[in-house]
């Protein structure tokens, strides 16, 4: 069952490729990306200001940020307050496509990170970070996922699996978050994790569903 149903997936997504015209590449601005941004661990004030000034300038550009309503982003009052929020409750259901610009919270039943993942590239980001601690996540296998951390790593060494290391420094951050996406929506860098193969895809069974 499992095997006929894998080849079914397969053809479906072949015959999709088979008749699409192949993509062409086009000068755009950061303005006019959307992008996840997920953390499930505390992070220092540090990351918190990087994030939420990074999240202000994508939105004022005229792009998209999507944030899961399980992660500690939406739940930090220091990232609320710097974007003046009224209101955290969800503004799209898990794996939903935005209908218009700007910040917008997803819905995710649960904290499992790959469901997380999965339901952010559902709805239509084009590149997620991902901001770890002392250890990477498993990445998604459709979606570029750039793992960062900050500058005090838990065991004192430097992690190969992560993407970017943010600073003491507000605008360094900025700057290296900035050529970060650039770089990763011309395609001339992958996630460390996603060159390793180290990815994962689940779909979440949501808040009622149970494994027998």
């Amino acid at each position: 069952g499992i095997s006929k149903a894998q080849k079914n997936i397969e053809t479906w997504f072949q015959s999709k490729l088979d008749n699409s015209s192949a993509p062409t590449i086009e000068q755009k601005s950061l303005g006019e990306l959307t992008i996840g941004l997920v953390s499930f661990e505390e992070l220092p004030e540090e990351s918190l200001e990087a994030l939420s000034t990074f999240t202000k300038g994508i939105v004022k550009a005229g792009g998209t940020i999507v944030t899961p309503d399980k992660g500690t982003l939406i739940s930090s009052e220091f990232y609320q307050s710097r974007l003046n929020l009224t209101k955290t409750t969800a503004s799209l259901d898990y794996a939903a496509q935005a209908k218009n610009a700007g910040f917008h919270i997803m819905a995710c039943p649960s904290h499992n990170i790959d469901e997380c993942l999965s339901g952010l590239g559902a709805t239509g980001v084009d590149i997620i970070l991902f901001h770890a601690h002392a250890q990477a996540v498993q990445s998604h296998p459709m979606i570029p996922v750039f793992q960062l951390s900050h500058f005090e790593s838990p065991t004192g060494k430097s992690n190969s699996d992560i993407d970017l290391v943010l600073s003491h420094s507000l605008d360094s951050n900025i700057e290296a978050l900035a050529k970060l996406i650039s770089n990763a929506a011309s395609r001339e860098i992958q996630p460390q994790m996603t060159l390793q193969g180290n990815v994962n895809f689940q779909i979440t069974r949501g808040e009622l569903g149970v494994s027998l």
